[in-house]
């Protein structure tokens, strides 16, 4: 688990980037630091399996600390696939209400459909070019993070 631009405290990183690949972790996460709109710097955390994420969920609700407000899920992973990790996800209370994004080269209806099927707010194809990537990294703070959520978001246990 790693986190960019890491703040102290029981602060959650408003957005969870899951992907097996280190270069789209690296590149997602530049693009969206770039298109912050706050005052302070974009907190992301990233993880590379679907597994490590749900650990870090389940730690941070376990701590008392406000999930973060989007997900955004690749697909294609190894071990647990991001529907998989999804459907883990979605079983979790305290989760259920989280905005969960798949970012994925899968060209498959199928999986898309199959995606919606078990809640994600969206499917959509990763940019190929830095600019398309630039125009989503925008798209995700006028869509759904519209609100810097100010540190530290605490919930109760029971979430």
């Amino acid at each position: 688990m790693t986190t960019t631009h890491a703040q102290s405290g029981n602060f959650t990183a408003p957005l969870l980037l899951v992907d097996d690949d280190p270069d789209d972790l690296w590149l997602v996460t530049r693009s969206l630091c770039k298109a912050c709109p706050w005052d302070r710097p974009l907190t992301v955390a990233c993880a590379t399996t679907g597994s490590e994420a749900l650990r870090y969920l389940d730690a941070r609700l376990q701590s008392g600390i406000a999930p973060p407000g989007l997900i955004l899920l690749d697909i294609n992973m190894p071990g647990l696939s991001g529907i998989e990790t999804l459907i883990r996800l979605r079983t979790r209370p305290a989760l259920s209400g989280v905005t969960v994004v798949f970012l994925t080269t899968a060209d498959d209806p199928g999986s898309h459909g199959e995606a919606l099927r078990a809640g994600a707010d969206a499917v959509i194809a990763k940019p190929d070019t830095v600019a398309a990537l630039d125009a989503f990294a925008a798209h995700v703070f006028r869509t759904w993070l519209r609100e810097d959520p100010a540190p530290p978001q605490q919930i109760s246990a029971a979430g």
